[in-house]
């Protein structure tokens, strides 16, 4: 089966919580960077990069990522 889709690698800052009880100066400050890979969906969805894990050859894909474009650091064609 061909790669209908282009594969790309996403760098980007991921949100994220603490839940428990602490003092703001006690908070990390360095920002959490996750590395993503998939099948690019490009102009799916505006002001987001969105890639998807599997397609079944068919036109079902899974596992939908929507990044929202501000907090994309790099997108690396793989």
């Amino acid at each position: 089966m061909a790669v209908k889709h282009t594969i790309v690698l996403v760098e980007w800052a991921d949100a994220y919580e603490v839940s428990d009880w602490t003092s703001p100066d006690e908070l990390d400050q360095e920002p959490v960077i996750v590395q993503s890979i998939g099948f690019l969906l490009p102009e799916y969805k505006e002001n987001y990069v969105v890639i998807c894990q599997s397609d079944d050859g068919q036109g079902e894909l899974d596992n939908y990522l929507f990044i929202p474009a501000g907090m994309v650091i790099k997108l690396h064609v793989v």
